[in-house]
């Protein structure tokens, strides 16, 4: 049975609790977020899994930091996130063009092989979901260690849900052909698939969230997960402004999730608890620096709680995350 999501980059706001409760009301299972050496996720994490979600984590070239080899900070990832890491990717668009952006982390097959046998005996009990592939070309996988993934996933940006074309704005043709041929040629590899990529620019298409809502529903009769791109960050993709209000791809996808027959997704509302602050609590606040983040955010290192107001406090500066108990 399908399961959906979106991807998230936490560093477009504050307020990560709002957010999250927003993405889980679309009926998502899961949130894909790359890991960065510069970035603690602990509190996304912690406040997706409070909502019922799942955390593809994710990675990619941004989530190299300068000082260890690539197996020594997956194993860095691991310890500092822990049950946290509900599923693992190594890579993205391995297969494009060495020209692709910088979100690409371009690598042969071989290369891939030696991470993935790096990688596999750190995380020996979490999914391991092979790099989003996008150059719409299958065959790349021959030769990739499909036997150490536990999915195969792909991002088939262009593609037309069925067999009819899709029109762009100007009335011509838009895309590079159906879906379906694309994901049996993934498929032929004999693993699951995932899709944690997939979408289209709102001001290329005629009808983009008629797109939205007929894609996710495609990809619901060919992969075990499908993730959607973006919440925000990516003008033209977005489910939200900058302010988190909706825009139409929200609405769409929410609607097509909950039309899946194949979804295993209930839609609900938000289960984060809050917390009522004691006074000893609110001195170990006091004490330890802890700031509103409507006044102070930071999104490397520090700590979090959880107030009756759902106001999150963070630890000034660079600092070991510290609890406060609850009463």
């Amino acid at each position: 049975m399908t399961q959906f999501g979106l991807n998230y980059d936490p560093g477009h706001f504050a307020d990560q609790s709002t957010q999250i409760q927003e993405i889980a009301k679309t009926g998502a299972a899961w949130l894909r977020i790359v890991l960065k050496p510069d970035r603690d996720l602990t509190q996304v994490m912690d406040i997706t899994h409070r909502c019922g979600v799942k955390s593809l984590c994710v990675f990619a070239l941004e989530s190299i930091g300068p000082d260890l080899t690539i197996p020594d900070q997956v194993a860095h990832y691991r310890d500092m996130y822990g049950d946290l890491l509900d599923a693992f990717q190594l890579g993205n668009e391995p297969d494009q063009d060495r020209s692709a952006a910088a979100s690409s982390w371009v690598m042969d097959q071989n290369e891939l092989n030696r991470y993935l046998e790096a990688v596999r005996p750190l995380l020996p009990n979490t999914p391991l979901i092979g790099p989003g592939l996008s150059s719409g070309n299958p065959d790349w996988l021959h030769g990739v260690r499909v036997d150490l993934l536990d999915a195969v996933a792909f991002h088939p940006y262009g593609k037309w849900p069925t067999a009819e074309e899709v029109k762009a704005k100007s009335g011509g043709p838009w895309g590079f052909g159906p879906l379906e041929p694309l994901a049996e040629g993934y498929a032929a590899f004999g693993k699951p698939l995932w899709v944690d990529e997939y979408g289209a620019p709102e001001f290329e298409l005629r009808d983009p969230t008629g797109y939205m809502g007929s894609m996710t529903r495609a990809l619901a009769q060919v992969a075990e997960v499908v993730i959607a791109f973006t919440y925000h960050g990516v003008n033209g993709f977005d489910f939200v402004d900058a302010s988190g209000r909706k825009l139409p791809y929200y609405a769409a996808f929410t609607q097509a999730v909950s039309e899946s027959p194949q979804s295993a997704v209930v839609i609900k509302e938000s289960t984060v608890p809050t917390y009522k602050l004691d006074a000893d609590t609110s001195k170990a606040i006091a004490d330890h620096g802890w700031t509103a983040a409507s006044d102070y955010f930071k999104m490397g290192g520090g700590g979090y709680v959880l107030c009756d107001q759902g106001i999150a406090y963070y630890l000034n500066g660079p600092a070991a995350f510290r609890f406060v108990p609850f009463e």
